[in-house]
């Protein structure tokens, strides 16, 4: 009844409460015109219904405790408040988003930064914000085609994504097609996937590194082991090689090398466990991706250095059907030296003055297949 009198049309009441508290700056004093109004539905004012005497003096804030009433309506007049926002992360892409006011839309990525990643996961998933890493410059338009925030800046202490410093909500600039931001964190949701992570060895004091998610990163040396060596050295070289040596303690790569932009740390693995029998680093047990414990995994001296030997033929033995090339069959003789057969003549193999290591690489190539590595090779 109160809002069809105030609004007309739709009489839709969204919400109504008659304990609220009177407004002193709004009732000009704790008294009440009426009390014990009962309407029917069918009356058109609100007046027109049962009611107490206007001004009647039992009409107080003691009689009716100071309790306004309060009607919100469809038609007009203030409006509920929205739902608290509800952070986004969508289970396939990692892509966040924000559903506010019944609208689900994309998180720019203008200003976002690892601390804000932080606050996002730890309000999606709890725990301490561990970040695995995020990418900004990400593609949403087939999730979202706007956004609600842009400009987020995060201290880090915030509990939601919504608390932290942005852009008012729905402003924004904004292209759905390359500015959204996908995060992945260490206590739930998507991961990148880890299948396409690979070892990587950086020159030049063979710095074992792995490439995941795009990035290139170091291996903890806390828990590192011959096996896990012996892992990284048939990865490295496709399952033809052994470790020669191993070295803990290393100095990692600096920066340029490695990628720490997004987390703010230099390692992929920590606590790296092998049995010896995988084909891959990344299948040994190993600590989330991107949880290297600061205390133990300090990029001056936690890096992992390691030396592989490619297993080749002994020195005696030749292809079963030797390789032909210009006319000639080259072979490799049992003290290691480089020779040419032909017309069933046996002659050593001149450089004259051209590239040894690319003739050695050559060499290697066609005696023994593609992916064999020289060891070592001396001219004259």
């Amino acid at each position: 009844m109160a809002c069809h009198e105030l609004f007309g049309g739709d009489d839709t009441v969204l919400e109504w409460d008659n304990t609220q508290t009177c407004n002193a700056d709004s009732v000009s004093s704790p008294t009440f015109w009426v009390s014990k109004v009962s309407c029917t539905g069918d009356e058109a004012t609100v007046q027109d219904c049962a009611h107490t005497a206007f001004g009647d003096a039992d009409v107080t804030a003691d009689t009716c405790g100071n309790s306004c009433v309060r009607v919100l309506c469809a038609a007009g007049g203030p409006q509920p408040p929205p739902e608290p926002p509800v952070l986004l992360h969508d289970p396939d892409t990692g892509i966040l988003g924000v559903l506010y006011d019944d609208e689900s839309r994309g998180v720019c990525d203008t200003a976002f930064s690892v601390t804000a990643a932080q606050v996002a996961c730890s309000e999606l998933y709890g725990g301490d914000g561990g970040v695995i890493d995020f990418f900004v410059g990400q593609d949403c338009s087939a999730i979202y085609s706007g956004f609600w925030l842009d400009e987020v800046a995060c201290t880090g202490e915030e509990r939601t994504l919504g608390g932290c410093s942005h852009s008012a909500w729905g402003e924004n600039t904004c292209a759905a097609d390359r500015q959204c931001v996908r995060v992945y964190c260490q206590d739930g949701g998507p991961a990148p996937d880890a299948s396409g992570a690979y070892a990587h060895l950086t020159q030049p004091n063979n710095v074992l590194g792995i490439v995941y998610a795009s990035r290139l990163r170091g291996v903890c040396d806390a828990g590192f082991s011959q096996q896990a060596a012996a892992v990284a050295c048939r990865e490295l070289f496709n399952g033809d090689a052994r470790v020669t040596s191993y070295e803990v303690g290393q100095t990692c790569p600096d920066t340029g090398v490695y990628d720490a932009s997004n987390t703010n740390t230099l390692f992929w693995l920590s606590g790296v466990t092998c049995s010896g029998d995988e084909s891959r680093l990344a299948d040994c047990l190993h600590s989330a991706w991107g949880d290297a414990p600061a205390d133990e995994c300090a990029p001056e001296d936690s890096c992992v250095s390691v030396v592989c030997t490619a297993s080749l033929p002994p020195p005696d033995s030749t292809p079963d059907t030797p390789a032909v090339d210009e006319g000639f069959i080259l072979q490799h003789l049992d003290d290691g030296i480089l020779a040419a057969e032909k017309d069933g003549s046996v002659k050593g193999v001149c450089v004259g003055g051209g590239d040894v290591a690319a003739l050695a690489t050559v060499a290697c190539r066609q005696l023994y297949g593609e992916g064999t590595l020289v060891l070592s090779y001396e001219d004259g």
